[in-house]
């Protein structure tokens, strides 16, 4: 579900925090473009996600790519 970034909660997090994405990028370890994915509803790596699950406190729960051996 591709959704318009404006609307996203992590656009809304950022927003309420005064926080840049170049800031948020700088505390999760990522580049700017899986911040941009994450804001519109698509899969990032679950290192990533994990981080900014923790760093939001649980607020935004990016989806995860799926991780090994397809049954």
């Amino acid at each position: 579900m591709i959704q318009h970034y404006e609307n996203s909660d992590l656009e809304k997090w950022l927003r309420k925090r005064q926080m840049t994405t170049k800031k948020f990028t700088e505390l999760v370890g990522c580049s700017r473009p899986v911040i941009w994915k994450v804001k519109r509803g698509i899969a990032i790596c679950p290192l990533y996600a994990k981080k900014i699950y923790e760093i939001t406190n649980g607020e935004i729960n990016p989806l995860t790519e799926k991780v090994g051996r397809p049954w």
